[in-house]
């Protein structure tokens, strides 16, 4: 809906490891170390590794191999634009954080000190 801001840096999630992941009827949590998490209440597309076709989870989510994630740390990204956001993860996989509502919120960083709504 509104995009990343111009002063956010994602290099954030560089170095850090995803912890957790829960879902709840309405939305996925993704939970990496020192406190930042994603909130997304939209699609969330993935991969598990360079090889895998790209899957998309939303909330509510039934079945995933999402969670194959998990402990991984992430150790690149890819801004394609304020409104596309590609985490790379060690061993290939990936997520994108995805703005791709024009009416509703797609997902809230939160960093600890400091709240993103996409």
């Amino acid at each position: 809906m509104y995009g990343l801001p111009d002063d956010f840096d994602p290099n954030i999630f560089v170095e850090r490891q995803l912890e957790s992941v829960t879902y709840g009827v309405n939305v996925i949590v993704l939970a990496f170390a020192n406190r930042l998490t994603v909130s997304i209440s939209g699609s969330l597309p993935y991969s598990v590794d360079e090889h895998a076709e790209v899957r998309v989870d939303r909330p509510p989510v039934l079945s995933t191999v999402f969670v194959s994630l998990v402990g991984r740390i992430v150790r690149s990204f890819d801004l394609k634009s304020p409104r596309e956001l590609i985490l790379k993860f060690e061993g290939g996989g990936s997520v994108t954080l995805l703005d791709d509502e024009e009416m509703y919120e797609c997902y809230l960083i939160n960093t600890g000190e400091r709240e993103i709504v996409v």
